[in-house]
């Protein structure tokens, strides 16, 4: 999966070379929300609760995943828990639109659907659908990216 929207972004970054072109493109996706979008979709669809809190800043908040960190990651782990034996969850996160993207802070309108797969295929059924504003930021030393607040879009 890595390597397909690796050959995604490189190709986009061999067809708009300027910066001036390069950012007029909204549905370009900096390399690294890419791969802070993928850690999280990887954690979620391994039902992976350290790899999630990885993904996640201690400061979150959010007004539909829970109120702070613990709570989300409380409520995702409820949600996987109710899943019987040999189903599992099967995240899509699609950016409708970039508001804020820069070195320090990302801002996102994105769709985030959860679909079932049951030993391994996909089925028909969506748990949930919903537009969201996603935000993240580099934290630390190592200006490790991560979602620090995902509030519900309301237009």
């Amino acid at each position: 999966m890595f390597q397909l929207i690796y050959a995604v972004a490189d190709g986009i970054l061999r067809k708009y070379q300027t910066e001036a072109e390069f950012s007029n493109y909204k549905e370009h996706l900096p390399t690294h929300i890419i791969l802070l979008f993928q850690r999280f979709k990887r954690a979620y669809d391994g039902k992976n609760i350290k790899a999630l809190q990885n993904c996640i800043s201690d400061s979150f908040n959010s007004d539909c995943l829970g109120v702070n960190k613990l709570e989300c990651l409380n409520l995702i782990g409820s949600f996987f828990n109710s899943f019987p034996s040999g189903f599992n969850p099967f995240l899509t996160i699609q950016v409708e639109q970039i508001s804020v993207n820069n070195k320090q802070h990302f801002v996102a309108v994105i769709e985030m659907n959860v679909k079932l797969k049951m030993l391994n295929i996909p089925l028909p059924i969506h748990c949930n659908q919903d537009l969201l504003i996603c935000e993240a930021k580099p934290e630390g030393d190592l200006n490790y990216w991560r979602i620090i607040k995902i509030q519900r879009f309301k237009e």
